[in-house]
């Protein structure tokens, strides 16, 4: 695929779900998988590509979860057991774009507002920067998730491992941008049974 000008979203959704001690990405929250809830609020927005990186019963997710966009691809991550940054690096290897919007398969409650404050900001800095810069909302100090990498091509993302994330390597950027938002949506993860339930019930 040839190198694509703008904005793409990746969705991490590979682990094994140890805390929550079931395949959390097929849990239905409301009339859907939790998984598919966040993909199909992901493809509302106009990334340039969209990859949903996925390990743990791989086949089954992808069996179970039907994503008709053409901007949509699976990417599975045979080494998902190594952890978060495993599959960051995996799904950052398939992406094409300038610059990539990271979210988390299990946070389903971000509000349509934040990510798009932070797809703006983004691309306004993309626009005036050609250096690696990171801009990501925090709730009450806390930051959270999506995380928008600028320039993506100037981060060695090869050096990811470990359940770390991308968190190293946000602290060797310099341009770095917390932007405060009133939406617990951004901290909020649903990894175990207690906030399942608790999700279940919003």
């Amino acid at each position: 695929m040839n190198k694509l000008n703008g904005t793409a979203a990746l969705i991490l959704a590979a682990g094994i779900s140890k805390r929550m001690g079931l395949t959390k990405q097929l849990l239905h929250l409301g009339e859907m998988p939790l998984l598919e809830r966040v993909i199909r609020q992901v493809v509302l927005f106009p990334f340039c590509e969209i990859v949903c990186v996925v390990g743990h019963h791989a086949k089954q997710i992808r069996t179970d979860i039907s994503i008709f966009d053409e901007r949509f691809r699976w990417s599975v991550n045979t080494n998902y057991e190594k952890g978060q940054g495993s599959s960051l690096k995996k799904g950052m290897g398939t992406i094409h774009s300038d610059h990539v919007m990271v979210f988390l398969g299990d946070q389903p409650f971000i509000a349509n507002d934040t990510i798009r404050s932070i797809i703006e900001e983004g691309e306004r800095r993309g626009r005036e920067r050609r250096r690696p810069f990171v801009v990501r909302p925090a709730f009450q100090s806390v930051p959270g998730h999506p995380v928008f990498f600028g320039n993506v091509t100037q981060i060695d993302f090869s050096t990811l491992s470990g359940d770390q994330g991308a968190k190293h390597l946000i602290r060797r950027i310099d341009d770095y941008e917390v932007i405060p938002v009133d939406d617990d949506g951004v901290i909020l993860d649903i990894d175990t049974p207690k906030c399942y339930e608790e999700a279940k019930r919003k």
